[in-house]
């Protein structure tokens, strides 16, 4: 039946989409980065990638199915369930992955804000003017806020394909405002580094928890 090997082919065509450009080039890079960086394990991080590879195997067991009832005879109808199986499955995973990726950010920026604090509490930053200082302290509030904002994630557990689609465009939102935050606060911390005088008391900027 040509109809199901079309769906067999572009079921094995989207899964290698989805692991060469979701797992390997996102989240397994940004893993390894968070896992580094936080001398641990990311634990959110790996919670939705192991989330992710079960529904890969749901979603391969039903093709097999699938393809076992092509075989047998099976009713258009049966066919049709398992085919939608197989494909919300597969949107779960990308889901997953996706939120993986989000979290590997957010511990990138936890690492991040936990290298400001310790300057904060050992630099002293004798040459800026108090003018400076306070502008400074105004951007480590801003992007407080802002980090405070990135965290909060309202996961919406679905099985209809479009609702599922539609969190993984959220989800790829908030990955890219969670990598302008990281370079911001990146910036931030190279911007205390050159004003570090390190010899006496002197003013303090850091960010709050």
């Amino acid at each position: 039946m040509p109809h199901a090997n079309n769906f067999v082919a572009q079921f094995w065509c989207a899964l290698s989409d989805i692991l060469a450009e979701e797992y390997r080039n996102r989240f397994k890079k940004l893993y390894e980065h968070a896992a580094q960086l936080s001398e641990g394990r990311p634990r959110e991080a790996a919670d939705e990638v192991r989330n992710a590879f079960d529904h890969v195997a749901t979603a391969v067991h039903c093709v097999e199915d699938f393809e076992r009832a092509i075989q047998d005879g099976a009713a258009a109808d049966d066919l049709s369930q398992l085919k939608e199986k197989a494909w919300v499955n597969l949107d779960q995973a990308k889901r997953h992955l996706v939120m993986g990726s989000l979290f590997c950010l957010l511990t990138q920026i936890d690492v991040q804000v936990s290298l400001i604090q310790q300057m904060a509490r050992t630099s002293h930053l004798e040459s800026l003017t108090a003018e400076d200082a306070d502008a400074l302290q105004q951007e480590a509030d801003s992007l407080e806020a802002r980090f405070s904002s990135a965290r909060k994630l309202e996961v919406v557990l679905t099985s209809a394909r479009a609702d599922i689609r539609e969190e993984i465009d959220k989800a790829n939102l908030k990955i890219a405002e969670s990598l302008d935050l990281l370079n911001d606060f990146m910036r931030l911390y190279e911007k205390l580094r050159e004003n570090d005088g390190g010899r006496h008391q002197g003013t303090h900027i850091g960010t709050a928890r």
